[in-house]
């Protein structure tokens, strides 16, 4: 009896944060140890507010957080995920005080240290694809840029692609956001999907009603005949698709609908696959499509998907 393949939908939230160079390592080789790639040197810290340290150590060894502005260390355990966060508290930030701060994470014999920080007001600015208008487009932007003398504001416009990379379930709010619930920490990844359903095709279910949304959809292709197949992605904004485990069409990005293709040798039968796409808002496309040894484009067959 067949069995469609099933998805999960997720709602991501999507941020520009003010940052700019990664955190230096200055002692150790240690590869687990790590921040989260969100808390960087040069960033603004939010004054009179609890700051969230984030990242991975080996499961059970301690992290020591050292802040110039506190007089004792923070210290916390690696959980057994090699998780772990610290809460730093941070003092009312000064009328014109743009003092350089430093926050130092030790664990063994490697310290991450997060230089030059300022403590201020910390802005988030969400949107669609029109947010990525760059200033040197508005007429007059050189005269205007010249005139700037605000040396202490600092931004970081994070590239759509990299932050989509992140994991989509550790970044999503409920659709009803009248249901909405906080997030523990953001290393506690939601582990259910807003909402699961099945389908026998890629296409956005019509319970979908947010107007920014990711959609993961998981099973697997009965792949009909051994040989090499072309797969092709068109989607507005981005997604990729994997298949028997390897990346095969790579549209990810903000944009409009644009089509990308990849050519992946399978064998007869059930194979694995993965389709991530996500929307950032003010309309959308998405449909996959194969051909086989060079046949024209067509729509993958229903009855291909399985779980």
């Amino acid at each position: 009896m067949f069995k469609a393949l099933r998805f999960f939908c997720t709602i991501c939230f999507f941020i520009q944060v003010s940052l700019a160079q990664p955190a230096k390592i200055v002692v150790g080789n240690t590869t687990i140890f790590k921040v989260n790639q969100v808390l960087q040197s040069n960033m603004v810290v939010q004054q009179n507010k609890p700051f969230k340290v984030w990242g991975e150590a080996e499961a059970g060894t301690t992290a020591s957080f050292k802040a110039d502005w506190i007089a004792a260390p923070v210290t916390v355990v690696a959980n057994a995920d090699s998780n772990f966060l610290a809460i730093i508290p941070v003092p009312q930030a000064k009328p014109g005080d743009f003092t350089a701060h430093q926050i130092s994470v030790q664990n063994g014999k490697q310290t991450i240290v997060l230089a030059n920080l300022l403590i201020g007001d910390l802005w988030f600015l969400s949107g669609q694809s029109n947010m990525q208008f760059p200033m040197k487009e508005v007429k007059g932007a050189g005269n205007e840029a010249a005139k700037v003398q605000d040396p202490n504001i600092r931004i970081l416009n994070p590239s759509f692609n990299s932050f989509y990379n992140l994991s989509i379930k550790g970044f999503c709010w409920y659709q009803d956001e009248s249901n909405r619930t906080e997030r523990d920490s953001y290393l506690q990844l939601k582990a259910k999907a807003d909402s699961a359903f099945t389908t026998n095709a890629i296409a956005v279910h019509s319970s979908v009603n947010a107007p920014s949304f990711a959609i993961t959809y998981r099973g697997y292709t009965e792949i009909p005949t051994t040989g090499v197949y072309t797969f092709y992605l068109n989607c507005d904004d981005g997604g990729i698709f994997k298949i028997a485990g390897r990346m095969v069409v790579d549209n990810d990005d903000n944009h409009t609908a644009i089509e990308k293709n990849g050519q992946v040798a399978l064998g007869k039968g059930l194979q694995p696959f993965a389709l991530d796409f996500i929307e950032g808002g003010g309309g959308f496309a998405l449909k996959l499509k194969y051909s086989f040894n060079g046949s024209a484009p067509a729509e993958v067959p229903a009855s291909w998907f399985k779980h």
